[in-house]
């Protein structure tokens, strides 16, 4: 039936056949057999018909070349037609016919529609530039610029944005190429249409970058935007020299032109257009004119369901860097119960960045609502989080270790999350959490996850050896620890025989010297010693028959040092008593920040 129709003299049954061939295509079914059929209705005057056999042949062009090439004369031929569309329809079959033999004849007939009146006709030859140059023939690079060139420097709009990419298609480094039309693409840009407006802004800011660098210091960029300013300057570029100053001086007229003409694509519909402009404005911006793009970043969140990850994300690296843009605007990133784990976790991030005196109190209200959450790690996102805080905002930290004490003590199944986040908090204001300490001492046997138990007993042997208000407790929970050796995770045996080997080390070193005088002056605290002592004795004998060949080398190494005093100083600054760096509570997301904003990275 369908060679049939095919081969009718009438160009409705022709279009009738070619319909159905396509319908055959979409469904993924081979019907490059009737090539030689379709090939015939090229010549056809028929616009429905010449549309539907461009469109069969560009689709099985790569499996029949040989046939392929018997069209061409008719795609020349009607790119002299009296109508644009014939033409237009004629240069896309072409230049989609990737086949390196009819490269020259592609190029020439590109040139020509590059030249047309129609800017339907000369959009088509911008988009064919990129087609041309995917063939990977360099020998024509030069002519592939040269059109690249007259394009940019077309006035229609919809030219102007297919001409941007071709432009970062075939020459992304010829930011030369830009210098002569940069006035009249930044006029262009508001009437391209959305993706030529993307293309523009792309071009564009790497353009200023290449000739003035950025405004802002930004650490994903300044990676990105170095190796565009010294693979410039290896071509010869002269005017591209980097410039972070953040006033702008009359010669930089450009960069203010461009701000300018990008300020009301911050209300595009088009959430792409939105947070290409975004980007633009956060790395050239003056810091009194940052705050235009707070607002249409977060419409976003509220009209696009779709980009929300991505503009959070985005949100996110710029939280970062200026987390006071936010800060009055902290209840957007609210956790709603429609979001997924990856919206969740961003909104913490960005919570915790911008964390402030004036809505601490506010936010960490809501962080203690998500720990009651069904969610198990929405919960534990949320400890994490609070400790984060703690970590960002010193006024904080009492609220923030009173909450987290609570979740110790009520055994519930976030105590690995909460003992991690104090003793980050810990490590930091060292000074103020000697009831912390005392805490975790007198809840160490309810506290039975073994990773929680790891990190309490560290903290004991890092903090409490250098507090005489805690020595007294150090003994019993020591105790506590011998008689509970044997029935420990390994990971556990590891810690208790650190924190023995830190307590009795630092308690040694001291006794070498004269100040032991002035720092143990009572009976009771040699007695302490001596007990301490005592027990590590105890517990290397335990270890010496573990199971575990981890912690009965570790056992052998400590009752090496132990026989020499004099060795046992050194070994123990080096080992065990070394100044340790404040832990760092990693972020709940991936790690956008190292990705430069608005790109797919996010």
């Amino acid at each position: 039936d369908i060679p049939t129709l095919l081969d009718s003299r009438y160009d409705a049954d022709k279009a009738q056949g070619l319909k159905r061939l396509i319908a055959l295509m979409a469904q993924g079914q081979d019907v490059s057999t009737f090539f030689p059929q379709v090939v015939k209705g090229v010549a056809s005057q028929s616009l429905e018909v010449k549309k539907l056999v461009y469109i069969y042949l560009v689709h099985y062009a790569d499996k029949r070349p040989d046939e392929a090439l018997l069209s061409i004369n008719s795609f020349q031929r009607d790119l002299s037609d009296i109508n644009p569309l014939v033409r237009a329809w004629a240069l896309r079959a072409m230049s989609g016919i990737k086949v390196r033999a009819v490269g020259p004849l592609v190029i020439m007939a590109a040139n020509k529609c590059a030249r047309d009146p129609s800017p339907y006709v000369r959009r088509c030859a911008a988009n064919a530039v990129s087609k041309i140059h995917s063939m990977g023939d360099e020998q024509h690079f030069d002519e592939l610029v040269q059109l690249v060139s007259i394009l940019l420097n077309d006035n229609y709009p919809g030219v102007a944005g297919a001409a941007a990419q071709a432009f970062i298609s075939v020459c992304p480094e010829r930011y030369s190429l830009l210098s002569s039309s940069f006035r009249k693409l930044c006029g262009l840009l508001y009437e391209a249409d959305e993706w030529g407006q993307i293309s523009l802004m792309d071009i564009l800011m790497r353009y200023i970058v290449a000739k003035y660098g950025v405004v802002r210091d930004f650490s994903s960029a300044n990676v990105e935007f170095s190796c565009l300013q010294q693979a410039h300057e290896e071509n010869g570029g002269d005017f591209y020299k980097a410039d972070t100053r953040s006033s702008f001086p009359d010669e930089r007229w450009e960069v203010r032109l461009m701000l300018s003409s990008t300020l009301s694509l911050l209300r595009s519909q088009n959430s792409a257009v939105v947070l290409q402009a975004a980007v633009i404005h956060w790395y050239f911006s003056p810091g009194n004119e940052l705050s235009n793009i707070v607002k249409p970043l977060l419409f976003l969140l509220r009209s696009s369901l779709d980009a929300r990850h991505v503009v959070l994300a985005n949100i996110l690296s710029f939280s970062k860097c200026e987390p006071s843009l936010f800060e009055a605007y902290f209840e957007d990133f609210f956790i709603c119960s429609s979001d997924s784990q990856a919206i969740q976790t961003l909104k913490l991030d960005i919570l915790t960045n911008i964390v402030s005196d004036f809505s601490a109190t506010q936010i960490l209200q809501e962080l203690e609502a998500y720990i009651r959450n069904p969610n198990s790690q929405l919960a534990a996102d949320a400890v994490n989080s609070i400790g984060r805080c703690a970590l960002r905002l010193s006024s904080t930290v009492a609220i923030c270790t009173k909450g987290l004490l609570k979740l110790v003590v009520s055994r519930s199944s976030l105590v690995v999350q909460a003992v991690s986040s104090l003793r980050a908090i810990m490590q930091k204001h060292p000074a103020e959490q000697d009831q912390v300490i005392l805490h975790l001492l007198r809840n160490l046997n309810h506290i039975l996850e073994p990773t929680a138990r790891e990190v309490v007993i560290w903290m004991i042997g890092e903090q409490a050896i250098a507090r005489p208000a805690l020595a007294e407790g150090i003994p019993v929970a020591l105790r506590y620890l011998a008689k509970t050796f044997a029935d420990e995770s390994n990971g556990t045996k590891l810690q208790v025989l650190n924190c023995l080997a830190k307590v009795s080390f630092f308690a040694a070193d001291l006794y070498l010297t004269e100040k032991i005088i002035q720092i143990i002056s009572s009976s009771q605290r040699c007695s302490s010693l001596k007990t301490v002592l005592l027990i590590l004795q105890y517990i290397l004998d335990l270890a010496a028959c573990d199971l575990n060949y981890d912690v009965r080398d570790r056992a052998w190494i400590l009752r090496v040092s132990k026989l020499d005093p004099g060795v046992l100083s050194k070994a123990a600054n080096s080992m065990f008593l070394r100044q340790k760096s404040v832990p760092v509570l990693p972020s709940l997301s991936l790690q956008t920040s190292t990705f430069l904003p608005g790109s797919m990275s996010h």
